[in-house]
């Protein structure tokens, strides 16, 4: 989705070893593939799935894709993006559970 690519355009099964077998392509998000693959387990119609999700975001400018699914303004946006929102569920976390950025740089120092 990221890409810009139909799913018709789905080049890498053969290596995923898919190759000749069944197969459903689900747009949008791997998510939805996901969901997909339980429900058709869950129903009976298949005993085993395999689930490939894929993107190259570095075809697109991510941060404007992610503008574009949180803002009702495309062309007027007010600047909230996947950044901002992260941003605003760390400092959650951080209130909630005390830390702070001490705590930050321990993490970061072990990584």
């Amino acid at each position: 989705m990221l890409d810009g690519r139909s799913i018709s355009n789905c080049g890498f099964l053969g290596a995923m070893g898919a190759h000749h077998k069944e197969e459903s392509r689900i747009e949008e998000d791997g998510l939805w593939a996901a969901l997909y693959g339980v429900a058709k387990i869950a129903s009976g119609a298949a005993e085993v799935g395999l689930v490939i999700a894929y993107s190259k975001p570095s075809e697109s400018d991510v941060n404007l894709f992610y503008t574009s699914q949180c803002e009702p303004f495309y062309q007027r946006p007010v600047g909230f993006d996947h950044p901002g929102a992260c941003g605003l569920q760390a400092q959650r976390y951080l209130a909630d559970y005390g830390f702070g950025e001490a705590d930050l740089a321990r993490v970061v120092a072990r990584r």
